[in-house]
């Protein structure tokens, strides 16, 4: 799944948050741009629900991040 996180001070806050969760997590090299995968999930179904859970705790904890799909894979 890519995502877009603004502004890009929050894409790290991300990416240790989602790491600490179990996700892995990187920056395209742009800072906003991140790649989110979980490798736990069992199926797509079950990444996608999870990395959605992921977001919308990130998103609840974080109130200036603005955190947005960009593609599913």
């Amino acid at each position: 799944m890519e995502l877009e996180v603004q502004p890009a001070i929050e894409a790290r806050r991300f990416i240790d948050f989602a790491t600490s969760h179990g996700c892995h997590c990187r920056s395209d090299g742009g800072g906003h741009q991140l790649q989110l995968s979980v490798p736990h999930a069992r199926d797509p179904t079950e990444a996608r629900r999870m990395a959605m859970d992921l977001i919308t705790s990130f998103s609840e904890a974080h109130k200036g991040a603005d955190v947005r799909i960009v593609r599913y894979d």
